[in-house]
């Protein structure tokens, strides 16, 4: 009955990996048709969202950006 277990937590472990793997990629393509301005605006760097995940969280050290982080929900509300 323990290697059930295992195996299925082994499972929705690979499942949720790929569904944030999927949520960073579609992120990624939403903020790189952004401009350059914004993503400046909102913290992010261009450079490292052209590198991929793996560079993720994708942002500028907060000294070199306008503002302060923007979560994209808050982003949302506030051009609604």
């Amino acid at each position: 009955m323990g290697t059930r277990i295992i195996f299925f937590q082994r499972i929705m472990h690979f499942i949720n990996a790929g569904l944030e793997r999927s949520a960073y990629q579609r992120t990624r393509r939403h903020l790189l048709r952004l401009n350059d301005r914004i993503l400046e605006d909102m913290g992010f760097s261009r450079e490292l969202l052209e590198r991929g995940q793996k560079a993720w969280p994708w942002r500028m050290p907060e000294e070199t950006y306008a503002g302060d982080p923007v979560h994209p929900a808050r982003l949302r509300h506030q051009t609604a």
